[in-house]
């Protein structure tokens, strides 16, 4: 799977649970695409080195719509990618990871 092959098919997607084991520096995220579905789908980011959620404390927690998310690799981490996306309209979801996976197919580069 490639990273624009993820970004349409994440694009609008809805999160609905979160998980974050700091031990095996892995995120995981149950995924709600309603577009012809819904289709539940599990994103997981191994060898985690940046994770951050900013949330306006005036944001509801029921809204959890990704949307602009943004595959690429990370700026000056050979092999490191960059997972961004608009969450809850006004706040983000930055997580620089090793590897991407979407249901278990790993994110890779397109071949040239």
């Amino acid at each position: 799977m490639t990273p624009e092959q993820l970004y349409h098919l994440l694009e609008p997607s809805f999160v609905d649970a979160l998980a974050v084991d700091p031990r095996r520096r892995s995120v995981t995220f149950d995924v709600r695409v309603e577009d012809q579905g819904p289709h539940l789908h599990k994103l997981v980011f191994e060898g985690v080195t940046r994770f951050l959620l900013d949330r306006p404390s005036g944001s509801s927690w029921e809204l959890t719509e990704l949307s602009e998310v943004v595959v690429e690799p990370a700026a000056g981490g050979a092999g490191t990618w960059r997972f961004w996306a608009d969450l809850w309209g006004t706040a983000t979801l930055e997580i620089n990871a090793d590897r991407i996976l979407l249901d278990g197919d790993l994110v890779r580069e397109a071949a040239a």
